[in-house]
């Protein structure tokens, strides 16, 4: 069978495109991959990863929680000073303050020193009466304020004797104490000075001040 022209000239791209396409018959193309599986172990391992960080960060909680409700335990235990009261004095050389320390805390403390820029001096005193049945009066160097416990300056026992008063004390006029404990430190309060027990007596029972001055009670 003879060729035309055109056919010889067409048939060496006609070999050129059958070799291809037998090339690309042999060729192993690729296996397709199958759709990926998602692996429940992991999705497993991440749950318990974010459950065992919520549970840390709970304890974390608690822990911080705990220790803020002990902080306001402590806070809330604190030694008082309240009722503190002075009677203008019958005698204008001396006055005498009446009060309560109250030691709230868990603490032991003690009273060491009480000061008045009103008076020249400010101390502890302790009234009592001795064997012979004489009134006595000794100073109080450092009082003891067990924890828990209250303390009170009553008149036949303790109080705060004020010497030498800057002016004549009368009813209405402000006097500041400043109390240094052993372990609570200085505190400052100011109080009223009031009428006596004989004048409110005296009056029928009329109230010791018109009306509350400061100080009346004190937290320290």
């Amino acid at each position: 069978m003879s060729l035309s022209a055109s056919a010889k000239r067409d048939l060496p791209l006609a070999r050129a495109v059958g070799d291809h396409a037998a090339v690309m018959h042999d060729v192993d193309l690729p296996a397709r991959r199958p759709p990926r599986q998602r692996s429940l172990a992991g999705v497993t391992v991440k749950r318990r990863i974010r459950v065992d960080r919520f549970g840390s960060l709970l304890a974390l909680l608690a822990v911080v929680l705990l220790a803020v409700s002990c902080a306001d335990e402590a806070q809330a235990g604190v030694l008082s000073i309240s009722a503190a009261r002075v009677d203008r004095p019958a005698n204008p050389d001396v006055a005498a303050v009446r009060l309560t320390i109250e030691n709230g805390t868990g603490t032991s403390d003690a009273l060491v020193a009480v000061s008045s820029p009103d008076a020249a001096r400010a101390s502890v005193h302790r009234s009592g009466v001795d064997d012979a049945g004489r009134a006595t009066m000794e100073p109080v160097e450092r009082l003891e304020l067990p924890a828990g416990e209250a303390v009170e300056f009553a008149p036949g026992g303790l109080h705060v004797m004020l010497e030498e008063p800057v002016s004549d004390l009368q009813v209405g006029d402000e006097i500041s104490l400043t109390f240094t404990f052993e372990n609570a430190g200085e505190r400052t309060i100011a109080r009223a000075c009031g009428r006596t027990g004989h004048e409110r007596r005296r009056d029928g029972g009329t109230p010791w001040l018109s009306s509350p001055g400061p100080g009346d009670g004190s937290s320290v």
